[in-house]
């Protein structure tokens, strides 16, 4: 992207991070109209089409670079000519053509990322509540059943991403790297015509949308507020209800039971919620400072970095049958069952051994990548240049078992929370609910970059870095070690949450707070 863009890499990074901020917006917004509007098949359907859109948007945006690059290097010309001939031949040859290609790119870029960003952003709310939808009736053992089945195809999404990768490699042709992007294009088609064949044979259950999700519940926040300020304690308690309970008609109050009700419900989901954000933050450091890691380590020449991050999707598919067909099952003949929370904190605790295991191999790297230890450096070809890195005698398979367990904490806790928002959630608010546990994962990624930023800046001025661009020549450990602290004070928060509480076990393992998260009169 920066070859047409002239943008240097933090601006490229900013544009990226406000892609993604563009995600989350339109997630709040999706589950909005999934349970307001239109209902959740025909806000997924629309997403659909605002996939496909965006994907022959950016087609044609790859295509003008494409044009560019065989220009100068003909039709069978590497990435390397596709990434810098690009501004070769702006630069040397056609400059007043340059000058319309680089804004008629600019202009497909916007389009590409602000469609893609609004179906990513109207599917993901709606997608999982709308499966669910289909088993809610069957009983809780198969929609937790459903949630691990999703799971599991949502990673074979992920191995067709990194099998696209393989395509975009610096020794790909340009026309390689074009023909690569339409796979994405290929499959949204697909999900559209299965959407329309399943609606078409009746086999679908659908919602219908509710009264606005949105005006209802800032409208029983705004009310709860100003009664909360101007309504003495004493006065409530001499009512015998709560505050939130004095907003129902039945007690003089403006809105309906059941609107109180689900906005109650809701509401208490926000404190689950926010230890969920920090998980967030930790997991974000394993798709990158894992893969950095990797970037120092021993592999065979022929390996792409890549394979880092393959291994984790590979891991969770083997996992998810395990738990499904053999640990579970065989729990639920002992008469032990492992419930949302319990679930949610062996993944918090998996989280942390994980870094913990992190933070061992980057002191090990830290001590072999000293002179004295290792003189000789040894070089890799990247595809664009030759870079020098000190690897050690250190091969990357030592970093299988922090991968793993990331990977152990994913099955456990992404997927508990997931079913957990399902369950807890308000019956026509459940895209709603989805869209701000979507939200806050986007919360814990900001806070991730922002964590990073910190920490670079302070240790730095410390004279003690932590962070570097070779995170060799840091501290990167001890940045590891931060993390799994954050997730040991997580999980004390979440088990202050939930075992300081009353739940009702029958509606396990996704079961509804009984008491109120913040205590005292409401």
């Amino acid at each position: 992207m920066g070859s047409f863009t002239r943008l240097k890499t933090v601006e490229v990074v900013a544009l990226m991070i406000a892609f993604f901020s563009l995600c989350s917006i339109m997630c709040i917004i999706g589950g909005w109209l999934g349970d307001s509007k239109w209902g959740r098949y025909k806000t997924l359907v629309v997403s659909f089409i605002f996939y496909i859109l965006g994907s022959i948007s950016f087609l044609l945006l790859m295509w003008t670079m494409v044009c560019n690059a065989t220009r100068t290097s003909g039709s069978e010309g590497h990435i390397k000519d596709f990434n810098y001939l690009n501004n070769t031949f702006c630069e040397n040859y056609h400059l007043k053509e340059c000058s319309s290609g680089v804004t008629l790119q600019w202009v497909l870029l916007a389009i590409s990322f602000s469609l893609i960003a609004s179906g990513y952003g109207l599917c993901r709310p709606n997608i999982a509540p709308f499966g669910a939808d289909q088993m809610r009736e069957t009983g809780q053992h198969n929609l937790q059943m459903f949630y691990m089945g999703f799971y599991f195809f949502t990673n074979i999404g992920a191995l067709i991403a990194f099998a696209v990768g393989f395509l975009q490699s610096p020794k790909s042709s340009a026309l390689e790297y074009f023909y690569s992007f339409t796979v994405p294009l290929t499959l949204s088609c697909l999900c559209f015509v299965l959407m329309l064949i399943g609606s078409r044979t009746g086999v679908f259950v659908k919602n219908e949308p509710y009264e606005d999700v949105f005006q209802t519940f800032f409208s029983i926040l705004k009310e709860w507020v100003k009664m909360s300020f101007k309504t003495p304690d004493s006065v409530i308690r001499a009512t015998g209800y709560s505050r939130l309970d004095l907003l129902q008609r039945n007690n003089g109050g403006p809105f309906g039971e059941e609107e109180v009700t689900a906005f109650g419900d809701l509401w208490r989901l926000i404190p689950i919620l926010s230890t969920l954000i920090t998980y967030w933050t930790c997991y974000a450091q394993f798709n990158s400072y894992y893969y950095f890691q990797a970037f120092y380590l021993q592999r065979p020449e022929d390996t792409p970095l890549s394979i880092v991050n393959l291994i984790n999707p590979v891991i969770v598919m083997i996992l998810v049958p395990i738990g499904r067909y053999i640990l579970y099952p065989y729990l639920a003949n002992k008469n032990w069952e492992l419930h949302s929370f319990t679930r949610i904190q062996i993944g918090f605790a998996m989280a942390g051994l994980s870094l913990f295991c992190a933070s061992i191999i980057g002191f090990e790297e830290k001590l072999r990548t000293q002179p004295e230890y290792n003189p000789e450096p040894y070089h890799y070809d990247d595809g664009l240049n030759y870079t020098t890195y000190r690897v050690r005698d250190m091969s990357i398979i030592v970093l299988v078992p922090q991968i793993f367990l990331m990977s152990v904490s994913e099955v456990f806790a992404i997927i508990a929370s997931m079913e957990f928002i399902y369950c807890e959630a308000p019956r026509f608010m459940k895209s709603f609910a989805m869209g701000i546990y979507y939200f806050a994962q986007a919360i814990g990624d900001v806070a991730a970059i922002l964590l990073v930023f910190i920490v670079e800046r302070v240790t730095a001025k410390l004279n003690h870095p932590w962070i570097c661009n070779n995170i060799n020549n840091g501290n990167i450990a001890y940045f590891f070690e931060l993390l799994m602290g954050l997730m040991i004070v997580n999980m004390l928060i979440l088990s202050y949450l939930t075992h300081s509480r009353r739940f009702q076990p029958g509606l396990q393992p996704g079961f509804r707070v009984q008491a109120r998260l913040f205590g005292g009169s409401q």
